[in-house]
């Protein structure tokens, strides 16, 4: 089984960038004021070498990928080995359609991976700031079907809140990530008729390209509405809507992540609660904890480590502490770099 690698990537200081995305940034605010503010910060697209870490420890973690793809605004990272075979910078041109460019929603890029020329039909889907931190096979990502195995997070108040009642009131309370996951589990119950309370675990994703591809045309209004979004905002859809999409298709595997509690039940479906793996998933948030260096959140991933980590940036600054855990996780340079 062939299983291909794909990042999205931008380098937030690129004057040329930066001109690009004011520009198209002050007329999105100015329509949809603060409804979008907040998650249209400049921290979004701040690069602080996460990339760089992720790929060393792809390369030492799961050396069996097959190709990795990095998707970027014409943009390729200083210290990338363009020479090597295993790695391709993808355009959004080469996978979104010219009139909805330039875009800076993830949403949409994240929609048009399966585009991208060349992917393999197994793939795995990652944030630049998201990183393998044990050594995984493709039995972690994948059964023995090749059908995707996707760890999720159960919310029972979400139960309630895609209801003709309480759908308006939830969604106006959230801000437009809230309002992306909602929508989709709405639209998941809209027309298929299931209610599936859970949101993703944030980090490394497993998909198929034709299982994507299958989603993308049953749903095909909800991704057209949502294409012209140059920025997060109303009517974007968040690519949970694959993986509700293959549950209620009975193609991929859900495991419950939590840190209790018993297996939960959508509709027909059991779900297993994976105790093995509380320690799965960490959100790195200085915002929260204003620095790691001490933090028991470092212990914790030093002393449980976990499979995998997600380090999110701060909003309102870089944290350096950040890049020097990231140094001291994988100090290492990879084929990947110059």
């Amino acid at each position: 089984m062939k299983i291909d690698l794909v990042y999205l990537w931008v380098d937030g200081s690129d004057p040329a960038f930066c001109a690009e995305r004011d520009k198209w940034l002050k007329k999105w605010l100015e329509e949809h004021k603060s409804k979008a503010a907040r998650e249209n910060i400049p921290s979004r697209w701040r690069d602080n070498d996460e990339l760089r870490h992720s790929l060393r420890s792809a390369a030492k973690y799961v050396p069996w990928i097959n190709h990795v793809y990095i998707v970027t605004f014409n943009q390729t990272p200083a210290w990338l080995n363009i020479d090597n075979p295993k790695v391709s910078i993808i355009s959004h041109s080469q996978i979104i359609p010219q009139k909805y460019l330039p875009t800076f929603n993830p949403n949409v890029i994240e929609a048009c991976i399966p585009f991208i020329p060349g992917l393999s039909e197994h793939f795995l889907y990652a944030n630049d700031d998201m990183y393998f931190n044990l050594p995984l096979s493709p039995s972690d990502f994948f059964d023995a079907d090749g059908n995707p195995i996707v760890y999720v997070k159960h919310k029972t108040y979400l139960k309630n809140e895609i209801s003709d009642a309480n759908y308006p009131k939830a969604s106006a309370s959230k801000h437009v990530y809230g309002k992306a996951l909602l929508l989709t589990r709405r639209r998941i119950w809209e027309k298929l008729g299931k209610n599936y309370p859970i949101i993703p675990c944030h980090n490394i994703e497993p998909f198929r390209k034709s299982n994507c591809l299958d989603t993308i045309n049953a749903f095909k209004e909800d991704f057209e509405k949502m294409l012209p979004n140059k920025f997060r905002g109303e009517y974007d859809i968040e690519k949970l809507i694959f993986h509700l999409y293959d549950f209620y298709k009975g193609r991929n595997t859900l495991l419950h992540y939590a840190d209790a509690g018993k297996n939960i039940v959508l509709n027909d479906k059991i779900i297993p609660k994976m105790t093995l793996i509380r320690f799965f998933n960490f959100l790195f948030k200085p915002i929260r904890y204003n620095t790691l260096d001490g933090s028991h959140i470092n212990r914790k991933i030093i002393s449980k480590k976990p499979k995998l980590v997600c380090i999110n940036d701060d909003y309102s600054k870089p944290c350096k502490a950040n890049i020097a855990f990231l140094d001291s996780l994988y100090p290492w340079k990879s084929e990947f770099e110059k």
